[in-house]
């Protein structure tokens, strides 16, 4: 092919890219070369060939778009990896943010509430701590007044309250010592109730000292039950029934109340007159002695009977204060329980916290570690395509 022919074959490729691409055809470098003679050239080595096959012009820009293409590659490479290395810092910096060490406004409630608990056992524990002290003055409080009021009902019940009963009209009527009795008794609840209200009073004020508010039943079966019962049936025939007997033996056929209208044989009005006026006299006398002589059966029935109850009530009054002494014990026992209970989840919430806290910092060790890997790479892909000696 001569150099004319060439030359028309390289203008109408050049117009061809120039039309297809839309370029100018400045723009269209178009280097003609001969692949058969540079291999002929390649394997004879022969110069001519080589001149011939215009492989240096293709030599020749290769050495200079290979490097420039090869810069672009890098240049795009550099950027892809400065942009994946920042989207990483960002990343590694939102996880360092969210790290949270351990509110220590939390710890610190948990520490007192620790000291708290660990008080409150001490307290339960010890005897002799100013808490057990005051539960104990309180107990032995209350057991004096209530022994104290019990003694004075004693004395009371058994000699004055009697005795005013005693005397009253209701226990002069047929079924006087069933009333009397059923005073008593009303005397004996009335003592039974105030003795458990005050015994209850010093459970509430053990369990006001203990800090707690719980209810509790303080009896069973409604407290102190036992009431008096006594057979109040005369023992014997009255003195009066046996006057009137007398009487109506000593003058046959009148009756004591008609002594007076009556004659007998050959007495005279003064004589039956006599008669009948101390008859009447021993009639109303003996009624009062068989009076008194009942208010002394039953005084004498009942009286053994209120020693016997009062003797059971400071017997029931003993084994309330022991149930108390109980109930102290166990309830301390068990409050000493859930306290120790609830320091183990204190000290649980605690070992939490300073675990949590070291998770924390080993977590944001870790995270630091990474971004100064990823930095220190950023700062050498950035020296990348650089002239450290450029001004």
């Amino acid at each position: 092919m001569t150099k004319d022919q060439l030359a028309v074959m390289i203008q109408d490729i050049r117009n061809k890219i120039s039309d297809h691409c839309g370029i100018s055809q400045d723009a269209v470098d178009i280097i003609p070369v001969s692949s058969f003679l540079w291999k002929m050239y390649n394997n004879d080595k022969d110069e001519s060939l080589r001149e011939s096959s215009n492989c240096d012009a293709i030599d020749g820009l290769l050495s200079q778009v290979v490097p420039s293409y090869r810069l672009s590659i890098m240049h795009e490479l550099k950027t892809f990896m400065l942009s994946s290395l920042a989207s990483i810092t960002e990343t590694l910096d939102f996880q360092l943010s969210q790290i949270k060490d351990p509110d220590e406004t939390a710890k610190k409630e948990y520490q007192a509430k620790l000291d708290e608990l660990n008080e409150l056992k001490t307290n339960l524990s010890n005897p002799n701590s100013e808490d057990r002290r005051k539960i104990s003055e309180v107990i032995k409080t209350v057991k004096s007044d209530v022994l104290s009021y019990l003694k004075q009902n004693n004395i009371l019940l058994t000699q004055e309250s009697l005795n005013q009963l005693l005397q009253r009209p209701e226990a002069d009527g047929a079924n006087g010592g069933e009333w009397v009795l059923s005073q008593i008794n009303m005397q004996l609840e009335s003592i039974a109730t105030e003795i458990d209200r005050q015994i209850t009073y010093g459970y509430s004020q053990v369990n006001k000292l203990l800090g707690d508010d719980t209810s509790m039943v303080l009896y069973d079966e409604g407290g102190f039950q036992k009431r008096i019962s006594v057979d109040l049936t005369p023992a014997t025939k009255s003195f009066a029934d046996k006057a009137c007997t007398w009487a109506r033996t000593a003058l046959p056929g009148v009756g004591i109340g008609g002594l007076i209208f009556t004659v007998l044989g050959g007495a005279t009005v003064a004589t039956i007159l006599a008669v009948g006026a101390g008859a009447s006299y021993i009639y109303h006398t003996i009624k009062g002695t068989n009076s008194q002589q009942r208010m002394s059966e039953i005084h004498n029935a009942v009286l053994p009977k209120i020693y016997c109850i009062m003797n059971d009530l400071e017997t029931y009054v003993s084994n309330r204060f022991d149930d108390l002494y109980d109930y102290l014990v166990e309830k301390i026992k068990s409050m000493t329980d859930d306290t120790v209970e609830e320091m183990k989840q204190v000290m649980d919430n605690l070992k939490r916290i300073s675990e949590d806290k070291k998770a924390a910092g080993e977590l944001r060790k870790k995270i630091n570690g990474d971004l100064n890997f990823v930095s220190s790479a950023k700062k050498n892909i950035e020296l990348l395509l650089t002239n450290p000696f450029a001004k």
